[in-house]
């Protein structure tokens, strides 16, 4: 089919819209999914973040939880210890029959609670040596207590102090001793935890920097794009402003040539 001149002028004028839009469009498009990345890693470091500190905050309490327990059973073995060493030293200070209850009540009482406090030990935390001493010790220590309402009753006081000397302090020295190192180990394995929960804490700082180094990068990236994109649109807007003020100029000369009116009315409608 034949074109006559306005379609081919009007043709024109649509491709150089189409021209001029495109780029417009794609600098848009570009800009608004940099934009989109930049948020959406922002909204995932501040998730990480969370996750993080949930994480390490999980774990501290994970580390000195087991620690506080094991300390806290120990601590009772201790001074339950203790304690059945003063009742026995009591109970010599007047062996009469009427106080065999209540000294019977009070080792009772002792008993049980270091017999729930053992139980309450993390095994896999203690030396093997001194688990096996102090499961030992505790049996040895109160097998010497148990038959003293019954062997002890008569005893003069040189037999009780002497009794004393030989069957319960140097049990009771012993088994403390043993409690305490086993407290001091249980120190040394915290020590290795705490470091490998401060690594793993640097780990994921690291981590977290990284992501928002690629957000700082990606937004510079975006900026450096958009100002070059603004600058391009500012530059053809402004060549499309000197062609249009180039046309009326053209347009209002006196005895301007006819031939270049189509050109010029074709500037001015872009």
């Amino acid at each position: 089919l034949g074109r006559t001149p306005a379609t081919r002028s009007a043709l024109r004028q649509t491709g150089a819209w189409v021209s001029a839009i495109l780029p417009a469009l794609s600098g848009r498009i570009v800009s608004r999914l940099g934009y989109g990345a930049v948020l959406a890693l922002l909204v995932f470091s501040s998730f990480e973040t969370y996750r993080i500190q949930d994480s390490i905050s999980e774990r501290h309490a994970e580390i000195y939880g087991r620690y506080a327990k094991q300390d806290e059973a120990l601590r009772r073995l201790r001074r339950n210890v203790f304690l059945a060493g003063n009742y026995v030293r009591d109970f010599f200070l007047s062996t009469t029959p009427g106080r065999i209850p209540l000294f019977e009540a009070n080792l009772q009482r002792v008993k049980e609670d270091s017999r729930d406090a053992l139980s309450r030990l993390d095994r896999s935390r203690i030396p093997a040596d001194l688990d096996a001493a102090v499961s030992s010790e505790i049996a040895q220590f109160w097998e010497a207590i148990d038959p003293i309402t019954r062997t002890m009753v008569k005893a003069t006081d040189d037999e009780e102090y002497a009794f004393l000397q030989r069957e319960i302090s140097p049990r009771r020295t012993r088994l403390y001793t043993t409690l305490l190192d086993i407290t001091e180990a249980d120190q040394q394995v915290l020590q290795p935890n705490e470091m490998e929960f401060a690594a793993s804490r640097r780990a994921a700082l690291r981590r977290l920097l990284k992501i928002l180094g690629l957000c700082l990068a990606l937004g510079l990236l975006v900026s450096w794009f958009s100002v070059g994109h603004a600058e391009r649109l500012e530059a053809q807007t402004a060549r499309r402003d000197a062609g249009k003020t180039r046309a009326r100029a053209a347009l209002r000369a006196p005895g301007g040539d006819r031939g270049r009116g189509a050109p010029a009315a074709a500037a001015l409608a872009m």
